[in-house]
């Protein structure tokens, strides 16, 4: 299994080629977003969890259960690479903007939820997403999602 996950998710294939369903979801946010992503295990990364669920609390006033999905690999002409995101970047959220503030909705369900979302906006407003980079801390920009 992969470290962090503890869903009993396999990487890899079944028998007779059949691509697992997290395979799946990994495999489109490759192709919709040009970046392959991780799950971070928050009890591995104690002090890591920590840093950001305080950030979250005080930018987006978020006191509840986050997901962390670090970039394992970018494509250099991909979506992501242009957005300026960097392999070790921390994909937290999503956020809505409105006129006085912005809702944080955070990643809950690894990449299929990015999948989702990502599949939900094609062709329409790109989502703006919530970031964490070591030394910089908590960033967003809104990524441009390829048609598939």
């Amino acid at each position: 299994t992969r470290a962090g996950r503890h869903d009993g998710a396999t990487n890899g294939t079944a028998k007779g080629g059949r691509v697992h369903g997290g395979d799946r979801d990994d495999a489109t946010v490759w192709q919709l977003a040009g970046m392959r992503l991780e799950p971070v295990d928050p009890y591995a990364n104690r002090a890591l969890t920590r840093t950001i669920a305080e950030t979250l609390s005080r930018h987006y006033r978020h006191r509840g259960r986050f997901e962390m999905l670090r970039v394992a690999a970018l494509q250099p002409d991909g979506p992501a690479a242009e957005l300026g995101i960097k392999q070790e970047d921390i994909v937290l959220g999503f956020l809505e903007e409105f006129d006085r503030s912005d809702s944080y909705y955070p990643i809950e369900g690894g990449t299929k939820h990015l999948r989702q979302v990502l599949m939900q906006t094609r062709g329409r407003r790109s989502p703006l997403l919530s970031l964490w980079r070591s030394k910089e801390g908590l960033l967003r920009g809104r990524i441009t999602v390829r048609e598939k």
